[in-house]
């Protein structure tokens, strides 16, 4: 079970052990909304928007329309409860297929996960619309390159152009974080 929530606000949205693949958001606390991301205008059903919370009961330090800079799919049930269908992180880190398609960035970390007992860090780059670069710390020797660029491929499309770099070391931000997926390029 996972939750959804942030410094800011608090617990948003969260899972039950009955509906651990949706999100059941917190309407008694927070007036939630999902926006479209380049204009504030309800998203589509299924469609990718910004999360946009009212908190309902801050009275020293009102939040109102704030955008949480994450990125989510909504989805409303029967019974008329909002519910995240999924919730894809900031939309910073979001990236493109070949095909300008939006990519949850929890892609890149399903695809690299086999390797992580062979890597220290890694980082995956986006910096044109069909351009990547990752960036590999590893512990040994990686010999699975072939295999990861064909893995890739096969999320963000066969006419992707995928080059790896060996690094020392990704530096972090200036929070201590590394950022495991990177868009320079945006659609």
């Amino acid at each position: 079970m996972s939750r959804y929530s942030s410094e800011e606000i608090g617990i948003v949205a969260h899972q039950t052990i009955d509906s651990q693949e949706h999100f059941i958001v917190n309407n008694a606390s927070y007036y939630i909304e999902l926006l479209k991301f380049d204009e504030d205008t309800p998203a589509e059903a299924g469609e990718h928007g910004r999360i946009v919370v009212t908190d309902l009961f801050n009275y020293s330090m009102p939040i109102i329309r704030y955008d949480t800079g994450d990125i989510a799919k909504m989805l409303k049930t029967d019974d008329g409860t909002l519910k995240f269908e999924s919730i894809e992180g900031r939309r910073m880190d979001l990236i493109y297929d070949t095909q300008g398609n939006l990519i949850s960035s929890f892609v890149v970390y399903t695809n690299f996960y086999p390797f992580y007992s062979l890597l220290n860090q890694y980082q995956f780059i986006q910096t044109a619309q069909k351009d990547y670069l990752v960036k590999l710390n590893i512990k040994h020797e990686f010999v699975h390159e072939k295999d990861l660029i064909i893995s890739l491929k096969k999320e963000f499309g066969n006419d992707a152009n995928i080059k790896i770099e060996y690094v020392d070391e990704i530096p972090p931000l200036a929070s201590g974080k590394r950022k495991k997926v990177v868009n320079l390029w945006s659609a």
